[in-house]
């Protein structure tokens, strides 16, 4: 299995068996999330759960999605929009396909250093905190 095809066109299988190699997994709220939980560690880590960091921002609450092993990096709390336990807003742009998520927009899109918008929630969780999180695992 090459990375590189993964990256280009994954299919389910090979999306479980590059969790079921690794490690561990960082990933937003997502099905690799899920996927870190569900499958079993390699044996030849020697551990029961595979670590997974979650970069989850304000959006969902942690307690809603947290599972075994996880690690999240949240914001709730941080802002105004997600102090009561989380925005669930379903998007930070519109887009034009005339979905009713279009109607749910992120309250505080910014640009990031890829000229891309994301929620200010998500960009609050730095680089150097994820690190940390990754050093204290290993």
């Amino acid at each position: 299995m090459i990375l590189d095809d993964i990256k280009s066109n994954p299919n389910l299988k090979q999306i479980i068996r590059l969790v079921y190699n690794s490690y561990g997994v960082i990933t937003p709220v997502s099905f690799p999330m899920m996927l870190a939980a569900a499958i079993p560690a390699h044996p030849r880590f020697k551990k029961y759960n595979r670590h997974c960091i979650v970069i989850s921002g304000g959006r969902e609450p942690n307690h809603y999605q947290q599972l075994p092993g996880h690690q999240f990096l949240h914001t709730i709390g941080q802002m105004k929009c997600c102090e009561s336990g989380g925005c669930w807003k379903s998007r930070t742009v519109q887009l034009d396909d005339k979905d009713e998520k279009n109607k749910s927009l992120c309250l505080h899109p910014i640009k990031n250093n890829m000229n891309q918008y994301v929620p200010e929630c998500m960009m609050r969780i730095t680089p150097e905190e994820v690190i940390q999180t990754i050093k204290r695992l290993i």
